[in-house]
């Protein structure tokens, strides 16, 4: 059956286009870890400061809905992604409405830094084991 398929099947007449990648596979995996990490903290902040799951998906879903757009985080990210990856085809990402490499970069390390910042204060404020 198969070599009655592949002998049916014009597959010279295909022609295969390769795609120019604009930057390396360790960029791309470096900025899906960093993004993976920012995410990671704000979502241990939200759960460390609620103790409770109901009031962080509430926000989530208000971060993600078009009805509430937090749009200096998702502007900044998007910066760094059109940097990073090649948008070739169905997917396609907002263009970042005037956003420089610096205060995409200021955006994404104040995030970091705040919720680290809150986790530390929430953490030793509750801790037991204070001196």
């Amino acid at each position: 059956m198969y070599n009655n398929l592949s002998n049916s099947v014009p597959v010279a007449d295909f022609y295969f286009k390769t795609i120019p990648t604009s930057s390396l596979i360790l960029s791309k995996i470096l900025f899906a870890f960093i993004i993976a990490l920012v995410f990671a903290e704000v979502g241990y902040t939200l759960g460390i400061i609620f103790k409770n799951v109901i009031v962080g998906m509430v926000l989530i879903v208000l971060y993600v809905s078009p009805i509430i757009r937090f749009n200096i985080l998702q502007d900044s990210l998007n910066y760094f992604a059109k940097k990073v990856f090649d948008f070739i085809g169905v997917i396609t990402v907002k263009t970042p409405e005037d956003i420089t490499l610096i205060e995409a970069l200021f955006v994404i390390l104040f995030t970091i830094i705040i919720s680290f910042s809150l986790n530390m204060a929430f953490v030793t404020r509750r801790s037991s084991y204070n001196n």
